[in-house]
């Protein structure tokens, strides 16, 4: 179980700072994700199947995805994207059209869903469902 440090959308349901996620809503390894994004901590007993090691390789592959990131695009890219999309797009469709392509976002702000967007490349597809 792992409680909330700030405002939450997982999976289209948003929780409230201070608020519980236990296990029945929530996998371990999105559970790890919440805790290492400091977003949350762990409540309670913490399972063997946490790791010291498996929080590391959750922390190293995200930082390969912002390296890779780093190098594909420029700012003047980054800065076109998250236009298009802040202008295409209000929050609500946005955030629906995002989560229908599989886009993981924390927080529930438009920035917050518009910065995922753009860091795991669904740009395109999103933008599409505005025509």
């Amino acid at each position: 179980m792992i409680k909330l440090y700030e405002q939450v959308t997982h999976n289209g349901k948003t929780y409230e700072p201070n608020e519980e996620i236990d296990a029945k809503e929530i996998s371990q390894k999105e559970a790890e994700r919440l805790v290492n994004l400091e977003v949350a901590f762990f409540v309670g007993k913490i399972t063997e199947d946490v790791e010291l090691n498996e929080k590391e390789e959750i922390q190293d592959d995200q930082e390969d995805i912002v390296e890779e990131f780093e190098e594909e695009i420029s700012d003047e890219e980054y800065q076109s994207l998250y236009k298009q999309l802040d202008n295409a797009f209000n929050a609500e469709p946005l955030q629906k059209f995002a989560k229908e392509h599989g886009v993981d976002w924390e927080g529930n702000k438009k920035e917050n869903v518009i910065e995922a967007i753009i860091l795991q490349d669904k740009v395109e597809q999103i933008l599409a469902e505005k025509e």
